[in-house]
């Protein structure tokens, strides 16, 4: 039986229309897909995002995968820029290591504990740098919260493009 797609929250609905996506829809728009042979692709054969075709969704969530992993890939909605430049160098083979010292250098916050956390660590090993720091950099992302609301944690401030709507009404 196909799962039921969590529906956009409606304030983002109204606002961004298509352009609002779960986390896991975006992460699989974004990468750019290579022919369903891996001989060309940088991760060597061995399978990655870039290279799985219409499977690609079986690379970033398992049958394995904790529950709050799929919970972050499905409850977690991503808007991504406008002026969003296209994923140029996503690289499957990259590791994660400057990813994570960014963040060891800063104080700890709730969005710091978050993004460092295993599920998020998850996602970046599947995903990589390039990938991981393009969502940060050029998405807005909204995590959920109790109630059906859900936490801004990166990008332009949507409290800021709602007040210049209301302006202009």
């Amino acid at each position: 039986m196909a799962r039921k797609r969590k529906r956009v929250p409606e304030v983002l609905w109204r606002l961004f229309h298509q352009r609002a996506r779960s986390l896991a829809e975006t992460i699989l728009a974004l990468v750019p897909q290579l022919p369903a042979t891996a001989s060309g692709c940088r991760c060597k054969g061995r399978r990655c995002l870039s290279c799985s075709g219409e499977e690609a969704i079986s690379f970033l969530v398992r049958p394995d995968d904790p529950s709050d992993y799929r919970k972050l890939l499905t409850g977690c909605f991503v808007v991504v820029s406008e002026n969003a430049p296209p994923l140029a160098d996503f690289d499957p083979a990259a590791g994660h290591n400057d990813f994570t010292c960014v963040w060891q250098d800063n104080r700890s916050s709730a969005v710091v504990d978050e993004l460092t956390s295993p599920k998020w660590t998850i996602l970046l090993k599947r995903v990589g740098d390039a990938l991981m720091m393009y969502l940060l950099k050029y998405t807005s992302l909204f995590l959920p919260l109790p109630r059906k609301k859900h936490h801004q944690i990166s990008g332009s401030p949507i409290s800021d493009l709602l007040q210049i709507l209301q302006a202009h009404a």
